[in-house]
């Protein structure tokens, strides 16, 4: 949504998503983790647009000073949380190492969920709820470079990808790892087992 500070007129656009891409603050401190419910916090924040992104507000006909605030209307049976771990500096693109702490069970989305707005494919208490299903890791100090794994959950019991290699993890481990990518599934539709060989 983008409101003129002018005349107060708001302007709403609705955008279907595949992943929510999370800014992550610099802390500059790499032992001072930031909870993941920070970030999302952070996403739905009213924020100032600067004055070379003026919105043209369509009451006054003219370019206005505006706020924009992003607000998710109804939430996706798998989410996908992308975390900005990398920034522009000096012509490079660093990476930005701090680390995030996220619930394996029970991530509640309530808050971030316009409440306003009648959801006609969920009812119920518990549907804004989920549990991490998967996570995706960057190893490395930039964008080029570096090596990717995974953890995912199959039946209660986490596993750690790494290339050709599948070892089996523990809650721990993943609490611990520092995530580029989180992927919850809505807690009222269990993951189904795999298939064993």
């Amino acid at each position: 949504m983008v409101r003129c500070l002018a005349c107060g007129t708001e302007s709403k656009k609705f955008d279907p998503f595949l992943d929510l891409s999370l800014e992550l603050p610099d802390t500059g401190r790499h032992d001072a983790p930031v909870a993941l419910a920070d970030c999302l916090s952070s996403f739905v924040q009213v924020e100032e647009l600067a004055d070379t992104e003026r919105y043209f507000c369509s009451s006054c006909k003219s370019k206005q000073k505006s706020t924009k605030q992003f607000w998710i209307r109804r939430l996706p049976n798998v989410l996908c949380l992308h975390l900005k771990r990398f920034r522009w500096h000096n012509y490079f693109r660093t990476k930005v190492d701090t680390s995030i702490t996220f619930p394996l069970r029970a991530l509640d989305m309530s808050r971030f969920v316009l409440s306003n707005v009648p959801d006609t494919r969920r009812s119920g208490l518990g549907n804004n709820l989920y549990d991490l299903a998967a996570v995706i890791v960057h190893h490395g100090s930039g964008a080029g470079s570096g090596h990717y794994t995974a953890f995912a959950i199959n039946e209660e019991q986490w596993f750690h990808f790494n290339d050709q290699t599948v070892r089996a993890a523990d809650a721990a481990a993943v609490a611990g790892c520092k995530p580029y990518i989180l992927f919850y599934i809505r807690r009222e539709l269990a993951l189904p087992a795999l298939p064993t060989t």
